[in-house]
């Protein structure tokens, strides 16, 4: 953005670059991210209060840890049954608006 900011003010397509000055805060490496994943009680109960086709897709989500964007974008093709498989190759994108 600062270097957008910064040809434009150049070419005069605007006044003054607003982010002159400005500083971002440091990101800390001492707090990583650590995963919470949901507990086998709490799957438990989710699955519980699903039916049909939900329940199969977010049980489905539980057992493989694929990504929401890479489960929805399976396709039947996808499948291997006779090798008992699920070939992941791609994942759904979303364009920006």
């Amino acid at each position: 953005m600062r270097i957008a900011l910064n040809a434009a003010g150049e070419r005069e397509l605007i006044e003054s670059n607003l982010l002159i000055g400005f500083k971002t805060r440091k990101r800390s490496n001492t707090k990583k991210y650590e995963p919470d994943p949901f507990s086998a009680e709490e799957r438990a109960a989710i699955l519980a209060s699903l039916k049909g086709q939900n329940r199969n897709l977010i049980q489905s989500a539980f057992w493989t840890g694929l990504r929401t964007l890479e489960l929805i974008a399976l396709d039947w093709s996808d499948i291997d049954e006779r090798r008992g498989l699920v070939v992941v190759t791609k994942a759904l994108t979303i364009g920006r608006a």
